[in-house]
């Protein structure tokens, strides 16, 4: 008999894990728990459904960053150029 986990009791039915992920870097991870298992939606289309969602939270999140960093480097270039002013 296979041993009994901690999760023999969850009322977890299904999980889902899809990577957040740019060409390059895995940023985090969308996951997906099912406590009541329902026929609406079949586990290919889940599948689809998160994984183009977990794509376009990565490319917010990229665009946060790159946001970020070019707030950052006009900050830079405007505090340079109040330098040279004086």
């Amino acid at each position: 008999m296979p041993e009994r986990t901690h999760l023999d009791n969850s009322p977890i039915q299904s999980f889902l894990g899809v990577p957040l992920m740019s060409a390059n870097e895995v940023y985090g991870w969308l996951v997906l728990l099912e406590k009541k298992k329902t026929a609406a939606i079949s586990a290919k289309k889940m599948k689809e459904m998160a994984t183009t969602l977990a794509s376009q939270a990565a490319i917010a999140y990229e665009n946060a960053v790159l946001t970020e960093r070019l707030q950052r480097n006009a900050e830079e270039l405007d505090r340079t150029g109040r330098e040279q002013l004086r």
